[in-house]
Formats: C-alpha cells, sequence, structure tokens
C-alpha cells in the first residue's frame, strides 16, 4: 500500500467518522434541547419553534466541534486497531507518524473552517437566536444583560451614568451625572447635565451643567454653568457607544474595537478579550485533543479496546470542556489573563499528547531502558 494510497484512505475516514460524531452530538443536543423546554413550546407554533432550531442549530455545531473531532479521531484509530490493519501496517513498516500526519491535516483543516464558520455564520445566527427566544419565546435569560446599552460607564477617576439617548454614535448623551473620586473612593464632585457632547479629543462640554463639590463630607452650594468643559481622560466621541451584544457574537473586527472602546472607559474587557483568542484558540483544542485521543486509540490492548477507548475519550472531551470552564472563571474574576485562559486548556492537551508520543516512540523506549537498567528495576 502506497503512503499516498494510505493518506487518502486515512483521510476518508476520518471525514467519515467525524462528520457521523457532529450529526450524532448535534441530534442529541436538540432532542435534550427540546425536551427541556417542551412547556415553553407548547403553544407556540410549529414554523417557530423550526426556525428557532435551525439558527440554533448553527451556533452548537460550532459549540460541539471539538467534541465531535476528539471523538470521530479516536473512533477511527480505535477500528483500525481493533480490525488488526494497524497490527498489519505496522509491520509493512509504517509508524504512528503514517496516521498522526494525516490526521493533524484534516483536523487543522476542520479548525479552520471552524473559525470561518464561527466568524461568518455564528456571528449571524446567535444574535437571531436571542431575539426569536424573546420575541416568540418570551425567554429573556440574560439578553438585557448584553442587548441594552450600560449605563454606567467609568474613566479615570470619574463614573458616567447615563439615563438618556445617546446620539450621534455616543458623541450626544442626554440626562447624564457624573462623579468624581479620588484614590480613596471619595466623592469629590458631581455635575448632572441634561446634554454631554463630545468637543475634541478627552474633552466634552456639559450643557446647562449643575455641579456639587464635596470635601470632607461636606457638600458646597450647587454651581450652575450654561456651559461647561469636562477633561473625561482617555476617551473619544465613541467611547460611550459600544456596540451591544454578546462578544461571543462579534466579529474579530468588532471584538477589536470593542477592546478598544471599552479600554478607554476602564470598564472590563475581559470578555470580550475572552471571545477574541477563543474564536481561534476552540477550534484548535479541538484539533490537538484528535492527537492525544489518536495515540491513546493506537496503543496496543489485550482485550476491552472498544470499550476503554470510548472512556478515554470521553475523559478527554471531559477534561477539555473543564478546562475550559475553569480557566474562563479564573480570567473573568481577574486571576489569569484573557489569552492565557483561552489558550491554557489547547496548551495541556498539546503537553499530554507530546507525554504519549514521547512513550511511545523509539527515543521514549530507549530511555526508559536505560533508566531502568541504571536503577536495576526490571
Amino acid at each position: 500500500m502506497r503512503p499516498t494510497i494510505l493518506t487518502a484512505w486515512i483521510l476518508r475516514q476520518l471525514v467519515i467518522r467525524f462528520a457521523l460524531a457532529l450529526a450524532i452530538l448535534l441530534a442529541l443536543y436538540v432532542v435534550g434541547d427540546f425536551a427541556d423546554r417542551l412547556n415553553a413550546y407548547l403553544d407556540k407554533p410549529l414554523w417557530a419553534i423550526l426556525e428557532l432550531y435551525a439558527f440554533k442549530s448553527v451556533v452548537i455545531v460550532q459549540q460541539l466541534l471539538p467534541a465531535a473531532m476528539i471523538l470521530g479521531a479516536a473512533a477511527t484509530a480505535s477500528g483500525i486497531a481493533r480490525h488488526g490493519e494497524w497490527t498489519a501496517l505496522r509491520a509493512l513498516g509504517f509508524g504512528q507518524s503514517s496516521f498522526l500526519l494525516p490526521a493533524l491535516a484534516a483536523f487543522g483543516a476542520i479548525a479552520v473552517i471552524g473559525i470561518a464558520f464561527d466568524e461568518f455564520a455564528v456571528t449571524r445566527a446567535g444574535p437571531i437566536v436571542d431575539r426569536l427566544l424573546v420575541q416568540k419565546f418570551n425567554r429573556w435569560g440574560d439578553y438585557r444583560h448584553f442587548y441594552f446599552p450600560a449605563r454606567w460607564q467609568r474613566v479615570e477617576g470619574m463614573f458616567v451614568f447615563i439615563r438618556g439617548d445617546r446620539e450621534m454614535d455616543g458623541a450626544r448623551l442626554r440626562d447624564v451625572t457624573m462623579f468624581e473620586v479620588d484614590s480613596h473612593f471619595q466623592l469629590i464632585r458631581r455635575v448632572d447635565t441634561p446634554l454631554l457632547r463630545h468637543l475634541d479629543g478627552a474633552t466634552w462640554v456639559a450643557e446647562d451643567a449643575t455641579t456639587q463639590r464635596f470635601h470632607d463630607d461636606a457638600a458646597q452650594a450647587l454651581v450652575r454653568e450654561p456651559s461647561a468643559r469636562i477633561a473625561l481622560p482617555g476617551t473619544s466621541s465613541t467611547t460611550f457607544a459600544p456596540r451591544v451584544g454578546r462578544p461571543e457574537y462579534m466579529r474579530v473586527s468588532e471584538l477589536l474595537q470593542q477592546s478598544d472602546q471599552r479600554q478607554q472607559s476602564s470598564n472590563a474587557t475581559i470578555r470580550a478579550r475572552l471571545a477574541l483568542h477563543g474564536r481561534f484558540a476552540y477550534p484548535a483544542s479541538g484539533a490537538i485533543g484528535t492527537m492525544v485521543a489518536m495515540l491513546l486509540a493506537l496503543r496496543s490492548r489485550k482485550s476491552g479496546q472498544l470499550v476503554q477507548a470510548l472512556l478515554e475519550t470521553m475523559g478527554i472531551v471531559i477534561g477539555l470542556y473543564a478546562a475550559l470552564l475553569i480557566s474562563k472563571g479564573l480570567a473573568m474574576g481577574a486571576h489569569i489573563p484573557p489569552p492565557v485562559a483561552a489558550w491554557t486548556p489547547g496548551i495541556l492537551l498539546a503537553s499530554l499528547g507530546a507525554l504519549l508520543w514521547w512513550r511511545s516512540s523509539s527515543l521514549g523506549r530507549s530511555l526508559r531502558l536505560r533508566v531502568r537498567a541504571l536503577f536495576g528495576t526490571p
């Protein structure tokens, strides 16, 4: 069997099993989600339910992508080992690289497709799902948190509370109250204005402003000015007009813009940065996990190969999603940077894969034999 024929055969097996795993996982999710929300669908028209799940399936495919890649790779490697092809190919001189390199190429390509799918399909379907849940099923969830503009925003030493509308892409703000505080978080000044408009740079103009200063917990008399200039360091005309929506459903360009805008107003950028790095790290972690799954499945076993392979694969999938949740929680708590949180699961899987490869390689076996001979261990 020539290497090109072997590579084509392996690629075909990988793609078929990946597609089958993704279809099974998607079907299981849709059935489980529908059963869980059945009470909310009883009095709704069928076309509305079908529309919801049509767009929701797009979002779920992206979320299930790493699990489908890992399961597809494990099923392929386990089937090859179980039916004796792996033993025969090893006897012909083919090593693990003859499987791992085509798998890495295939799932690397799938990961790139997943990134593009997330960028162009999920970013459109996600907001539609949120809107359909609110408009047609009256299920708000955390819709208000993501789709209503933030009323409170913080700039250096100043808290800005916006009650009214935002006009001209945030350059004009209606009904605004600003609170200036010192390094000890003590209130220094309060400014109320019916209209705050951007002048230039970081300078804003408060029309018909009412200012009240505080000193030693005592408030001075109100000072009214028809027009007062106020410096808000680090702001621009678009600082107070961040795009609403879930960061996970924004495109890369929008996430970069959001990070800049929110940094200007000292708002938390953690979720946007997590979504930005996760756009690339999440599919990559799945591709790396396939290498671990295949290395485990190709190990020689005397019995129970299929059951053991399934258990090991499920362990990899559960470990991947557990690492994602833990690292995300640590990032949201400001314990680790968002880029570290996004890439940590992939790094852990890569480390595990390198260890498994070293243990199964001729170099690893020779080193272990030398260590055993040195210490006199059997």
